[in-house]
């Protein structure tokens, strides 16, 4: 079997750990989107200032889309690592 190179080590490495963080973070999400399911239900009745309803608003905003967020953060990483040149030598 053919060792990987340097360069590749460290693609599959970030690649790896990419899997990993987007496995544990629907996992979270998962787990603690019936909480804040039950939290927005108990408390959208009790929300009269408009003020602080748009701020309720935006927090479950946030909430719905930050895992959407954060897997084009880590899949855009992921590609950037795999695509730079290693060792950091040899840029003209």
């Amino acid at each position: 079997m053919k060792h990987l190179s340097k360069c590749k080590r460290g693609s599959v490495f970030a690649w790896v750990t990419i899997t990993v963080a987007v496995f544990i973070v629907g996992l979270l999400y998962m787990i603690l989107t019936q909480p804040v399911i039950e939290i927005q239900k108990a408390t959208n009745s009790t929300l009269n200032d408009e003020d602080y309803a748009s701020t309720y608003n935006s927090v479950i905003m946030v909430w719905k889309y930050w895992p959407l967020i954060m897997l084009l953060g880590l899949i855009i990483v992921g590609i950037i690592i795999s695509i730079r040149k290693e060792p950091y030598t040899n840029f003209q």
